[in-house]
C-alpha cells in the first residue's frame, strides 16, 4: 500500500517538475481556474485579481496570468504574446515601465539579442522581472512579467 501511495506522489511531483521545465504556461489551458502547486491559481485571458499595474504592449494578447501565497507574500505571473521582435519589444517597455514610477536595476545583456532578453526593474522596493522570449523558428514572441513576491501591509490586509 504504501509503495503504491509513493509511486503516486513521485508521479506527481515529476508532473509539476515537467511542468516547470517547459515553463509551466504550455499547460495553462489544461489547468484554468484550478489551483494547483501550494496554491497557485492560474487564470486564462485575464489578469488575475490583484496583480500589478504595468503597461501592456499595443497588440500583445494575455495569454494568462497567475498568482500563489509564500507566506505573507503573494507572487505574480503573466504571459502575453505578440508578433513584434524581441528587441522591439524590449525597447518599448523600458521607457513605458519608467513612464508607469519603475526603476530599471539590471538592463538586457544584449539589447539586440533576438531570442531572449530579461529586464528587472523596481517600485517601491518591490522588483518586477521582464522575460521576453522567441523560441527558434516561432512566429511569436512571449512577454512574461513576474513579481516574485509582493507583501500586504497589516493595513491592507485589514481593509
Amino acid at each position: 500500500m504504501a509503495k503504491t501511495g509513493g509511486v503516486a506522489w513521485l508521479a506527481v511531483v515529476g508532473l509539476l517538475v515537467a511542468i516547470a521545465a517547459a515553463g509551466g504556461w504550455g499547460y495553462l489551458k489544461e489547468w484554468k481556474g484550478r489551483t494547483i502547486s501550494q496554491g497557485t491559481q492560474l487564470v486564462e485571458e485575464q489578469l488575475v485579481e490583484g496583480f500589478p499595474q504595468i503597461p501592456v504592449m499595443p497588440g500583445a494578447t494575455l495569454v494568462g496570468s497567475g498568482k500563489g501565497g509564500e507566506g505573507d507574500g503573494m507572487r505574480y505571473s503573466a504571459r502575453w504574446e505578440t508578433m513584434e521582435r524581441v528587441p522591439g519589444v524590449m525597447q518599448w517597455y523600458k521607457p513605458e515601465l519608467v513612464k508607469f514610477g519603475w526603476v530599471v536595476s539590471i538592463l538586457p545583456a544584449d539589447l539586440m539579442a533576438e531570442e531572449i532578453q530579461l529586464l528587472t526593474v523596481e517600485k517601491a522596493g518591490e522588483s518586477m522581472y521582464l522575460s521576453v522570449i522567441r523560441k527558434a523558428g516561432a512566429d511569436k514572441t512571449e512577454i512574461v512579467a513576474e513579481f516574485p513576491a509582493l507583501y500586504v501591509s497589516d493595513e491592507e490586509k485589514e481593509e
